[in-house]
């Protein structure tokens, strides 16, 4: 039943060329720079409109459920854990 395919596309292949062309591209940047050609890509991209919205409705990092568990004095998951061993 495990009849070989001949392949008219390599998704392998196709990956590792365009991770080799990145690579080419970012690796005379610093980490900044780097931050910045990503997003650049990902702003000109297909889904260029929806990045730009997640980017604006960005918000703190501690948000909703994270601040009442804090509120009421709940202990970090870590901290949990690390009491249970």
């Amino acid at each position: 039943m495990n009849k070989k395919k001949n392949k008219t596309f390599d998704c392998v292949e196709f990956k590792r060329k365009a991770q080799s062309h990145i690579y080419k591209d970012i690796a005379p940047l610093n980490a900044r720079d780097q931050a910045a050609y990503f997003e650049s890509l990902a702003t000109q991209g297909s889904l260029g409109r929806w990045w730009k919205t997640v980017r604006r409705a960005r918000r703190p990092a501690e948000t909703g459920r994270a601040q009442r568990c804090r509120a009421a004095g709940a202990v970090s998951r870590s901290a949990g854990v690390s009491r249970l061993k």
